[in-house]
């Protein structure tokens, strides 16, 4: 929708008979709800702007990365409960949703604190606002209460666009969403954020959702007049709408006084959390068995871009299309991590995690090889693998991430490593061979029919059915005469064309 055609739906929609205005010596706010109510009339018990509006519920968990911007409680790492508003803009309370005037879109936010407090939240689909002041946006409505359909050319809202070209700019980057779920909304003021340190940084804030959807002109004008009044709603029924809240964070140079200022799309984005936090990401997955010893685990991560598509980056995902059938190629773009044993001991890891603290999660791809020596002793080789045509920056970042975290001398393997030094001495010990070894956990689960293959799949995370898988495959093993023909099927070389 261009920014003409909704500048021209907002001018239709002034009423004809004008409100007075008070005195400009009341504070501008004052001046601005004024300005408003002579634009799209005074309706009782109605907000001035964003009038029609639904309200949900949800909650928020802030990341590690947010806490170590900013002290604020909301960033504290609680799971906050949270009061959400949709809405569409202007003062009409019965305005079609998908009319141009409705646009920009809003959010509004707000915060229930652990100690009771509550802290509010604002944010609309405009990328950047229409002027700098609100002496500017007062004189914008008035402008739109004076710019009625008969008025002469050019009228006063032409005037005012063409003396503030951020007005047509901003309006251009709107249109209208299938779903408020489907919509973006951001922040257009600077915030500072202070952390524990002191240490300063000045953000503008984003909610992404999983897609963005927008419809054209005749879509919308076919659309019913409370269409995203009423999918919300029924979308929530079928399950939570899940956003991701971010920080654009500002470089040197960058304005944060002036809202219609946008700064470059090249400044750093950082994740502070998930709308509606989701603990339960991690069984949200599936668990392979091929009948042969190989095993596979798929999980979903939190909807965050960095975990889809694999872990790897964006400019990568039309590969899948490219080398998979369309059924495995969505397989691949929901989840985030996984795991797998090429039996009986080549395996790999693919997963998506942050070196440190303070840096972005990136994915990494971990194959390994484990050769036991003895009964209580494995060398392990491990190596780090990336795809050449990944961006220079990301196959920097991801490589430095494993050697910090899963490379032999990263923090998790070395606490993987204890770990698996004391089990083995603890089975070996009184206790535990008192008991009979028994893998029990999801033993009676059902497989998942809408698997797309291959292999057999059961629709969860958590469980030991691939374990269960690999011993099974070491008994047949261990059960066949000495030197029988393995039943294994190999792959048969081919030669290159």
């Amino acid at each position: 929708m261009t920014s003409s055609t909704v500048l021209a739906a907002l001018a239709a929609l002034a009423v004809a008979t004008a409100t007075p205005a008070r005195a400009d010596d009341q504070p501008i706010a004052v001046q601005v709800v004024d300005a408003l109510n002579k634009a799209f009339g005074v309706h009782p018990e109605f907000r001035a702007n964003h009038a029609k509006g639904v309200v949900v519920e949800g909650s928020f968990k802030a990341t590690p990365i947010a806490q170590t911007l900013s002290k604020a409680a909301i960033f504290g790492g609680a799971t906050i409960p949270v009061t959400v508003r949709f809405s569409d803009s202007t003062g009409i309370p019965n305005i079609p949703d998908g009319a141009g005037g409705a646009n920009p879109h809003g959010m509004a936010i707000k915060f229930r604190l652990p100690d009771g407090s509550e802290t509010d939240m604002v944010i609309n689909s405009l990328k950047f606002f229409l002027v700098s002041t609100g002496e500017e946006f007062r004189d914008l409505f008035l402008a739109i209460a004076d710019s009625p359909p008969n008025a002469p050319k050019p009228t006063k809202l032409d005037q005012f666009a063409g003396a503030h070209p951020s007005v047509p700019a901003a309006m251009a980057t709107v249109a209208t969403p299938d779903s408020y779920a489907d919509e973006e909304y951001f922040g257009v003021n600077a915030f500072v954020f202070v952390n524990k340190a002191g240490e300063r940084q000045a953000v503008r804030y984003q909610m992404i959702p999983e897609k963005v959807v927008h419809l054209d002109k005749a879509e919308a004008a076919k659309k019913t007049p409370d269409f995203l009044m009423e999918e919300l709603p029924a979308r929530l029924k079928q399950g939570p709408v899940t956003f991701r809240f971010k920080a654009q964070l500002a470089a040197a140079g960058d304005s944060t006084k002036d809202p219609s200022k946008p700064w470059p799309d090249d400044r750093k984005l950082v994740e502070l959390g998930m709308l509606p936090s989701d603990p339960d990401f991690a069984s949200h997955g599936h668990m392979v068995t091929l009948n042969n010893g190989h095993i596979l685990h798929f999980v979903q991560g939190p909807p965050m871009e960095a975990f889809q598509g694999m872990g790897l980056p964006k400019s990568l995902w039309p590969r899948f299309k490219e080398h998979l059938n369309p059924a495995q190629a969505q397989i691949a773009q929901k989840h985030g991590y996984s795991a797998g044993t090429m039996w009986p001991n080549f395996h790999w890891l693919q997963l998506v995690t942050a070196g440190d603290t303070k840096s972005e999660p990136v994915g990494i791809l971990n194959p390994r090889l484990e050769i036991p020596l003895s009964p209580t002793r494995t060398r392990m080789y491990s190596w780090f693998a990336i795809d050449k045509a990944a961006p220079p920056d990301y196959r920097k970042i991801s490589y430095e991430t494993y050697v910090r975290c899963f490379g032999p001398s990263g923090i998790f393997d070395q606490d993987d490593m204890e770990n698996w030094e004391e089990c083995t001495a603890a089975a070996r010990g009184p206790a535990a061979k008192r008991y009979a070894l028994h893998h029990k956990m999801g033993l009676a689960r059902p497989t998942d029919a809408t698997w797309a293959g291959p292999g057999i799949a059961y629709a969860d995370s958590y469980g030991e059915m691939t374990q269960r898988a690999w011993y099974a495959e070491w008994l047949r093993r261990m059960r066949q005469p000495a030197h029988a023909p393995s039943a294994v099927q190999r792959p048969r070389a081919r030669a290159a064309s």
